[in-house]
């Protein structure tokens, strides 16, 4: 008697069968203090960063003033994105949103090629303290967006989508083994 008779058919088995692991590591995380973490690091480089804004190039020189002021748009879409994201975490805590709701596309990141990149961190012979300053808030700013990215990704991101998660490849291993 062969017994792959009783098996079902990789093909028909439905993509979500990892659907509870996906939410509880979920639900894991908009209760810990990862998220917590997260909100007051992007808080702070907010603040940071508007601050500066405020006052803190206006006493560079007129082509640092210049490159600042171009990426200061790119800055807050930066900001804009992240607040968004924790925003849906946050609603997902409070039960506000389900799971379902909150991996949407509208609810998730923009990638960083549709935004823009910011390139203050190219011009490294500018060695003024407030550029330095604030190419060192781009440089947190897109380092937390790429952390939030891979989240992201993570928690709601298709386990193809998941590569370099060790437990999404053995996944994936299995699953072509099958079909």
């Amino acid at each position: 008697m062969n017994s792959k008779k009783n098996k079902p058919d990789p093909a028909e088995v439905p993509l979500d069968t990892f659907r509870s692991q996906a939410e509880a590591r979920l639900v894991e995380f908009v209760n810990s203090d990862l998220l917590d973490n997260l909100i007051d690091e992007l808080s702070y480089l907010n603040t940071s960063l508007l601050a500066f804004f405020d006052k803190g190039y206006s006493a560079g020189e007129e082509n640092q003033k210049n490159i600042i002021l171009s990426q200061k748009s790119q800055c807050k879409e930066f900001v804009v994105q992240l607040k968004k994201w924790i925003e849906v975490q946050s609603l997902l805590k409070n039960k506000k949103i389900n799971s379902i709701d909150a991996c949407q596309s509208e609810h998730r990141l923009t990638s960083k090629t549709e935004l823009g990149e910011l390139t203050v961190s190219q011009f490294s012979n500018i060695d003024s303290a407030s550029f330095l300053k604030f190419r060192g808030l781009t440089e947190d700013l897109v380092s937390l967006y790429d952390q939030i990215a891979r989240l992201d990704r993570s928690l709601y991101g298709s386990i193809a989508a998941q590569k370099g998660n060790t437990v999404a490849d053995q996944i994936e291993r299995i699953r072509s083994a099958y079909i």
